[in-house]
């Protein structure tokens, strides 16, 4: 796999762990996601018969969840077949937890479709799985698209900048959209910045540019806007603070009296 690698001794610690859980665990089994299935948060509750009517309050339920930020371990149950054993939907004896690489998982379930290169381990908190003494843990899932955003030129006013979306998690290659940063009056500038270097989110910062500019030695400040090469693609106009003339700063003496 092209990403569980990075993760590969906590996972396989952590797959250990809780497949040595698997057969010392008393009880039946069944899993609220119907099984293998790394796109829906699922909790694995144990029961103590064989039709999984009675819950078992006294063992804690297993949440599917995030072994790293890219990958999830995914509880199921399952059941011996001619083959060894095999994922089932029904109530079970056995279950097994397996780590799940979320970005190889998108890409096999949607190979022609770029959004589906990019997938992350996500909790859901509206998937909540009964832990002993009223406690609650949230479920968590592969989550598949959405987009990377990286900004060239970070906080800078002075600027004119360009933000990319990038269906990958390292913002890599050809972006699927670009924008710049916009003047919405004469003196303010919208800046676009990312907090990380590729993120997945954006901010909009409001920048005064006359403030900007004289705060910097600055007479004044106007918000101007330039043609400029957005990640090799192709040409927009983005906004910048444009600074006028530098004050001269000196110091008022007077004169000598007698």
């Amino acid at each position: 796999m092209r990403h569980v690698t990075r993760n590969i001794v906590l996972v396989n610690l952590l797959w250990f762990a809780t497949n040595l859980n698997a057969t010392l665990l008393y009880g039946y089994h069944l899993d609220s996601d119907s099984g293998y299935n790394p796109a829906v948060p699922g909790c694995l509750e144990t029961y103590t018969d064989s039709s999984c009517s009675s819950y078992d309050n006294t063992v804690d339920s297993l949440n599917d969840y995030c072994g790293s930020d890219d990958v999830l371990m995914e509880n199921y149950t399952r059941t011996i077949g001619l083959t060894g054993w095999v994922n089932t939907t029904g109530c079970s004896k056995s279950f097994s937890t397996v780590p799940v690489d979320c970005t190889d998982f998108c890409h096999a379930s949607n190979p022609t479709d770029r959004r589906f290169d990019y997938g992350k381990c996500v909790a859901d908190p509206t998937i909540l799985c009964t832990l002993r003494m009223g406690r609650k843990a949230p479920a968590s899932k592969c989550k598949c698209g959405g987009t990377s955003i990286k900004d060239s030129d970070g906080f800078d006013p002075g600027t004119p900048g360009c933000t990319g979306e990038f269906y990958n998690r390292s913002c890599s290659g050809v972006p699927t959209s670009t924008s710049g940063d916009w003047c919405s009056s004469a003196t303010t500038l919208f800046e676009t910045t990312t907090q990380l270097g590729c993120d997945v989110s954006r901010e909009t910062k409001v920048v005064d540019c006359d403030k900007w500019c004289k705060e910097r030695g600055s007479k004044s400040g106007t918000c101007d806007t330039q043609e400029i090469s957005c990640y090799n693609t192709r040409s927009l106009w983005s906004g910048y603070c444009k600074c006028g003339q530098q004050q001269v700063l000196f110091r008022q003496v007077r004169p000598n009296t007698t």
